[in-house]
């Protein structure tokens, strides 16, 4: 029996409805889609990579239902070329979907959520300036979580991605799309994959940033101590599969995570913050623009 890899990829970026949109091509009848597979870093972590395609096929076997579509997803794949590597050469005709949000406010939005996720101390205009400290390091927890301008490097990104992959196979949306035509979106996803556009699925919203609750508990998942390492590996390891430790996590993060929105942060310092990251993600935007064929200018206001 053959494996099961994916052949569609919700490639990124952060901060900008992922979780939502990978929610609703799932729903389709004919998509598996485990709720494990988004945002495990299979591609991009060696660990996890040197476990070899069965890993991926142990986890789908447990939903796969003869389905058309395999879905995997990760908002940092199109940050890391060697997770894009590894991913075309798992499968080279997968269809890739990404989805793009103004670079400057994805920014704010990935601080406040390491804030909240207990992975960022410093004020984000001094997390701004110590970026190229944080990209030497090489460090993949800080490249991922804690790299808020270089995330927003999109058209670098993208010609890259296509040295692997041909335009063909890619379908991008902008943020505000998914905001303001939902339905629309995912009518096109679906078409794009092969799927029947007529089905309707809840789209509902997931994965918004909130405000924490039970800081005591934030802390242990995000922990990167002696003691939760050794516990993980030699106790969860060893009594859940994957997919279900992934469930617990998630299980504990929306315990500790209010619905109720934080109030935006203002002020001189962010409007600073927002104006370098501006000045510095601008030259980019401007390449975007001739690559998408989109005017981005609302990008700069």
């Amino acid at each position: 029996m053959p494996e099961l890899i994916p052949n569609a990829f919700l490639i990124g970026v952060q901060k900008s409805a992922t979780t939502s949109l990978y929610d609703w091509i799932g729903q389709h009848p004919d998509v598996c889609a485990p709720f494990s597979m988004k945002d495990t870093p299979f591609f991009i972590d060696d660990t996890l990579y040197a476990k070899g395609t069965s890993f991926l096929d142990e986890v789908y076997r447990r939903e796969f239902g003869g389905q058309r579509i395999i879905l995997n997803g990760s908002a940092n794949i199109i940050y890391f070329e060697h997770s894009i590597k590894r991913m075309a050469q798992c499968n080279p005709q997968a269809k890739l979907l990404l989805v793009l949000r103004n670079p400057v406010e994805r920014a704010i939005s990935a601080y406040n959520f390491a804030v909240k996720r207990n992975m960022e101390d410093l004020p984000l205009i001094e997390a701004v300036n110590r970026e190229p400290e944080r990209i030497a390091t090489g460090d993949l927890r800080t490249l991922s979580n804690n790299t808020y301008v270089d995330h927003g490097k999109y058209y670098e990104q993208i010609s890259r991605l296509y040295n692997y992959y041909p335009e063909s196979q890619v379908l991008i949306f902008l943020y505000e799309d998914i905001r303001s035509n939902p339905s629309e979106v995912i009518a096109k996803t679906y078409a794009f994959l092969g799927l029947d556009p007529s089905f309707e699925p809840n789209l509902r919203s997931l994965n918004k940033t909130g405000s924490v609750r039970f800081a005591w508990i934030r802390n242990a998942l995000y922990s990167q101590s002696g003691i939760k390492k050794f516990l993980v590996k030699n106790v969860l390891d060893k009594i859940l599969p994957y997919d279900r430790k992934y469930r617990l996590k998630i299980f504990f993060l929306n315990l500790v995570t209010s619905k109720t929105k934080e109030r935006p942060q203002s002020g001189p310092d962010l409007t600073e913050a927002r104006a370098l990251i501006r000045k510095q993600l601008q030259p980019d935007i401007e390449k975007l623009q001739g690559l998408l064929g989109r005017d981005l200018n609302h990008w700069n206001s």
